[in-house]
């Protein structure tokens, strides 16, 4: 039997050797809200982030400006195969995450099982992913959580 769609997207998106590591970031997240229970893990030994869902609209407010603002272009990036990322929380602090993030290859071998992206999906999606940029670590030291 032959690989169904999703299941040859997930060989692309949950493959971390072939996706570019871009940089991470640390998320302050307003109390009382927790990331929900731990996730599959990933290929770095870090959780797969879940659906940039597990925030409502409401807690985005709470957040500070920047932060929601890229918390929410990397949920759009997210869903649309643009992004992977992964994450790990502070040890000792549960409202503070380091997040990792994966760019997907334009050329990723695979790619025609991604979604297409309409012209101006790829407008917004690369003027998302150069703000997202814009405020990445791409140091070691905060690649290894260490913050």
């Amino acid at each position: 039997m032959s690989p169904t769609l999703i299941q040859r997207q997930a060989s692309i998106l949950n493959d971390l050797s072939l996706l570019v590591a871009l940089g991470s970031l640390t998320l302050h997240l307003p109390q009382p809200l927790r990331l929900p229970g731990p996730g599959c893990k990933a290929g770095d030994s870090w959780l797969w982030s879940p659906p940039f869902e597990w925030c409502s609209a409401e807690v985005h407010v709470l957040m500070e400006e920047r932060e929601g603002d890229v918390f929410g272009l990397l949920g759009w990036l997210s869903d649309r195969g643009w992004l992977r990322c992964t994450y790990q929380i502070i040890p000792g602090e549960v409202t503070r995450v380091v997040v990792r993030v994966y760019a997907v290859p334009e050329d990723v071998d695979g790619r025609r099982f991604l979604p297409e992206r309409t012209a101006m999906e790829e407008k917004r999606g690369r003027k998302a992913l150069r703000r997202v940029m814009e405020v990445l670590d791409a140091s070691a030291e905060m690649w290894a959580g260490n913050i």
